[in-house]
């Protein structure tokens, strides 16, 4: 478990550009709206950008409702599992530095039914969900348009 906590915590991703951030922006010192770059999304359980956010700006990738229904049946077992997220994967970035940024992504509120229609039996689940915290450091450059 720590070295899973340590390997998000630390995770890095090298993204190759010649073209290199504006220098010396922090959390306090933001980057200018004039000198920013194009957003990029994180999108958490569908895909992960190798950039980081710009330094000083905030970001809020959620989804505010999501449904999933999956009726299966194999190996003699019928099981029906049924979800509902509220604010589910809701991702908080913001940029620390030029080539830094911290991220906070929880599921604010799930509501999980498995019923197992073999043995006749339901299961329900609800509450505050998972929640990451994950550090980026872009070493390589922000430039989506590179061709590292």
């Amino acid at each position: 478990m720590f070295r899973n906590l340590v390997l998000t915590l630390a995770s890095v991703s090298l993204c190759g550009s010649a073209a290199v951030a504006a220098e010396n922006h922090t959390l306090f010192n933001p980057v200018p709206d004039a000198e920013m770059r194009a957003m990029t999304t994180e999108r958490p359980s569908k895909t992960d950008s190798p950039f980081s956010l710009d330094a000083g700006h905030y970001q809020i990738e959620t989804n505010l409702f999501a449904y999933t229904h999956n009726d299966d049946c194999s190996g003699g077992t019928c099981t029906e599992t049924t979800q509902k997220f509220f604010g589910g994967a809701t991702n908080l970035r913001i940029g620390l530095l030029d080539n830094t940024d911290l991220q906070i992504i929880a599921d604010l509120y799930r509501d999980l039914e498995i019923e197992d229609k073999t043995a006749g039996t339901t299961d329900e689940r609800n509450g505050f969900g998972d929640t990451q915290v994950r550090m980026k450091l872009n070493l390589l450059g922000n430039d989506p348009a590179s061709k590292f």
